[in-house]
């Protein structure tokens, strides 16, 4: 009997914290949103789905605080060196931590790559890489709290 209750806890529990089909729609809606944003060569709009005091790390280490400095610095770097590129999404996971947090790896394709100090007479290449992304869910929306980019080597 006490197998059967302790079953029967874990199976109510884990039912109660699984990620619902609107959730796992809304956290897609947003990396499809900084998606369409960036493949629209500006990255206005590329914050919309963060946190006011979101974190973001780059491929090159640097760490961007807040939504807006976020989008300030997208729009910089497709003014410049990734500004002929397009971003693909090859596939997401994600995984609920905790009622409220979901970690979200996000592997993506660039075509038109290039380094900030590369020839822009030269096309850019593709690369791959990889976000780990903390949705938060603290009212009424899901939102990006922390994002670290990483390229894979190639």
């Amino acid at each position: 009997m006490r197998l059967l209750a302790t079953l029967y806890i874990l199976l109510i529990s884990s039912s109660l914290s699984a990620l619902e089909q609107a959730d796992r729609q809304a956290i897609q809606e947003i990396i499809q949103g900084y998606t369409d944003s960036w493949n629209q060569h500006a990255c206005k709009g590329f914050a919309d789905g963060f946190a006011d005091d979101a974190d973001f790390v780059n491929i090159f280490g640097m760490h961007f605080k807040g939504k807006a400095e976020i989008e300030k610095r997208h729009i910089q770097i497709m003014q410049n060196f990734l500004k002929d590129s397009t971003l693909e999404i090859l596939n997401t996971q994600l995984r609920e931590a905790q009622p409220g947090v979901v970690i979200a790896l996000v592997r993506w394709r660039c075509q038109g790559f290039r380094n900030p100090r590369a020839d822009m007479s030269k096309p850019g290449e593709t690369r791959e890489g990889i976000f780990t992304q903390v949705f938060i869910h603290p009212g009424s929306k899901w939102e990006i709290t922390a994002s670290q980019n990483t390229l894979i080597p190639n």
